[in-house]
């Protein structure tokens, strides 16, 4: 069975896709550096609490749309918050054309 990269955001009823989606915003201005990794992607987010805790809530949502996505989310030493999304093959281009599309 190939593993297809598809997000599935018909899993959500209405109210969840809207959370869904309010978080992912959240999530996008928040940015305010993108590094690529080996198999994927870290993005560099603002270092607020409020902010650490939208994301976590979206990281439980964005693991039952995408499940094939490796998600991390890190506030380290220097008030560094950093999220990072990787996977395995295929993920990486996957996220390329997420991020080019990212406006």
């Amino acid at each position: 069975m190939t593993n297809v990269l598809e997000c599935r955001l018909d899993i959500f009823d209405g109210p969840e896709k809207l959370r869904y989606e309010a978080l992912r915003e959240a999530v996008k201005a928040a940015v305010e550096e993108i590094r690529e990794l080996a198999e994927g992607y870290a993005a560099r987010l603002r270092p607020d609490p409020a902010l650490f805790r939208q994301v976590a809530e979206w990281i439980t949502l964005e693991r039952r749309c995408c499940p094939f996505l490796g998600l991390g989310l890190n506030w380290s030493e220097g008030d560094t918050l950093w999220l990072s999304l990787t996977g395995g093959p295929g993920v990486k281009a996957f996220l390329a054309g997420m991020l080019a599309s990212r406006s």
